[in-house]
C-alpha cells in the first residue's frame, strides 16, 4: 500500500512538472507570436498613418484591449468630425445657441451619433497587449461616404413612413416619423440640399419640407373642453375635424408639467389639483417620442444629444368651464 502510494505520488509530481513545463512552453510561444504580431502591426500602422489620402485613423490606450479599443473608436470619431466639419449644415437653433461652443463640437456631437455598430467598417489593429494595451482603428474614406449615404436612406425611409401614417390618419406616428427623419437629416453632410419625392410626385427639399409637414399636422390639431368629471377635465382632440385616434401630450396642472398622457379615440384627460383655481390649462403635444426610439440605435443616439427642435404649434391653451373655485379651509 505504502509502495503504491509513493509510486502514485511520484507519478503525480512528474505529471504536474510535465504540465507546468508544457504550459510555460505554450506561454513563451504565445508571447513570441504576439511580439511578432505587434512588430508587423506597427509596420502596417506606420504605412496607414502615412497614407492620409486613403485613411482616417485613431489610436487608443488602456489597461485592456477592450478599453483601448473604445478609446480608439472615440479618437477616430473625432477625426471623422474634423474631416467633414465643412460639409455639415448648421440649423437656426444650433446657430442661435452656438455662443461659447466651438462649431466643431457641434459637428462632433453629430458624428458621434454614428454608433460603434455603424463603425464596424473601421478596421482594428493591435499595437500592444496588456497591461499597456494600444489599439489602432482606421477606415477608408470611401467607407465614410457610404456610412453617411446609408443614414440618408434611413432619413428618406422615415419620411416615407410619415406620409403613409398621415394618409391613415395616424397622427402620432406621422409626427414621430417626420421628426425622426428631420433629426437624422441634421446628422448627414449636405443634409440641407437633400431631395425627396412625395406621394404627390413633387420633388422637395427635406430640410424645409419636413418641418412644414410637422407644423401642418400640429396646426390641424384642435382641443376643446368637453365636460368636468370629478376634479378631472375631459377634453376632445380632433385633427381636421376628425377624432384623433392616438396622440401623446403633457399638461401643466398649475404647479408642474405632467407625465405623458395619451389620447384615445379623440378623448384625453387632464387631472387637476383641487386646492387651486384653474380656468385654463396649457398642453404640449408629443412629437419626438424619444421613449419609442430604443429600437433604432441611430435615432436614439441623435435624440440623446439633447438638440431638440422646437415647434410652437405643439403648445395650446384650453379654456375650462364650470370649474368652481376651490373651497378654503374655513368654508
Amino acid at each position: 500500500m505504502l509502495a503504491i502510494g509513493k509510486t502514485t505520488l511520484m507519478g503525480l509530481l512528474l505529471l504536474c512538472a510535465t504540465v507546468s513545463f508544457a504550459q510555460n512552453k505554450v506561454d513563451r510561444a504565445t508571447k513570441r507570436a504576439r511580439r511578432l504580431e505587434v512588430r508587423e502591426s506597427r509596420k502596417i500602422w506606420k504605412d496607414i498613418k502615412a497614407d492620409r489620402d486613403t485613411y482616417l485613423w485613431g489610436e487608443g490606450s488602456g489597461s485592456s484591449i477592450e478599453a483601448a479599443d473604445h478609446n480608439a473608436l472615440s479618437a477616430i470619431t473625432s477625426q471623422i468630425a474634423v474631416s467633414v466639419s465643412s460639409e455639415f449644415d448648421m440649423t437656426e437653433e444650433e446657430t442661435a445657441t452656438i455662443w461659447g461652443v466651438d462649431s466643431k463640437s457641434v459637428v462632433l456631437s453629430k458624428v458621434s451619433t454614428y454608433s460603434t455598430a455603424t463603425l464596424t467598417n473601421a478596421s482594428r489593429i493591435i499595437l500592444s497587449y496588456e497591461p499597456s494595451a494600444l489599439v489602432g482603428r482606421y477606415i477608408d474614406k470611401q467607407e465614410i461616404s457610404r456610412m453617411f449615404a446609408e443614414r440618408l436612406v434611413k432619413v428618406k425611409n422615415y419620411a416615407e413612413y410619415g406620409q403613409r401614417s398621415l394618409e391613415k390618419n395616424k397622427i402620432d406616428d406621422a409626427l414621430r416619423y417626420y421628426y425622426w427623419s428631420l433629426m437624422l437629416l441634421q446628422s448627414v453632410p449636405h443634409g440641407a440640399s437633400s431631395q425627396f419625392r412625395t406621394h404627390e410626385g413633387e420633388n422637395v427639399t427635406l430640410a424645409t419640407w419636413l418641418p412644414m409637414q410637422i407644423d401642418e399636422i400640429l396646426d390641424g390639431i384642435k382641443v376643446s373642453f368637453l365636460k368636468k368629471r370629478g376634479s378631472d377635465a375631459v377634453l376632445s382632440f380632433t385633427y381636421l375635424g376628425n377624432p384623433v385616434s392616438s396622440l401623446g401630450y403633457t399638461f401643466f396642472d398649475g404647479r408642474s408639467w405632467s407625465n405623458i398622457y395619451n389620447v384615445k379615440d379623440g378623448i384625453g384627460i387632464v387631472e387637476l389639483p383641487t386646492d387651486i383655481e384653474i380656468t385654463k390649462v396649457q398642453l404640449c403635444f408629443e412629437y419626438a417620442y424619444a421613449g419609442l426610439a430604443g429600437g433604432d440605435a441611430d435615432v436614439s443616439a441623435v435624440l440623446s444629444t439633447g438638440a431638440k427642435r422646437q415647434f410652437r404649434g405643439a403648445w395650446c391653451n384650453v379654456v375650462l368651464r364650470n370649474f368652481p373655485k376651490p373651497k378654503t379651509p374655513t368654508e
